[in-house]
């Protein structure tokens, strides 16, 4: 849709992290990953996110947390695009749609929450040119 390769679905139920990015105002959804699950490389996507026969527009980190984790721990969190309820326990789907750029380790978790915000935008403007609308509303 999005890109020029097939890009995964990932599925799981939503599990508790470490809360940072609620912090921040930038709550994540983390899924478990499965043994034997082939990944894409790592990095931060586009994503597309279902859940309950709805579709919310999504920024996917898949990869080490060098910032705020320790050692290199992969992990996948979803942060939805405006969107304001608990997924905790709840199982979603998502589909990524492009690569935005790779994993990064910032000097601080301000740096890192500013450059989340670019992703979002970036995001939004890859929802934009493909004609979706980037909002709790269906894509």
């Amino acid at each position: 849709m999005m890109n020029d390769t097939q890009l995964p679905t990932l599925s799981g139920m939503v599990t508790h992290g470490q809360a940072i990015g609620r912090t921040y105002g930038m709550p994540t959804a983390n899924l478990p990953i499965p043994a034997d699950t082939p990944l894409p490389p790592c990095g931060v996507y586009a994503s597309r996110v279902c859940w309950h026969g709805q579709a919310f527009a999504g920024l996917t980190h898949i990869g080490a947390r060098p910032t705020v984790g320790r050692g290199e721990q992969v992990v996948i969190e979803t942060h939805l695009l405006d969107f304001n309820q608990d997924l905790y326990g709840q199982t979603i789907s998502v589909t990524l749609l492009k690569r935005l750029r790779g994993v990064e380790k910032f000097d601080s978790l301000d740096a890192l929450h500013a450059q989340i915000a670019r992703d979002a935008q970036a995001a939004r403007d890859c929802f934009a040119q493909a004609g979706l609308r980037a909002d709790p509303n269906r894509l």
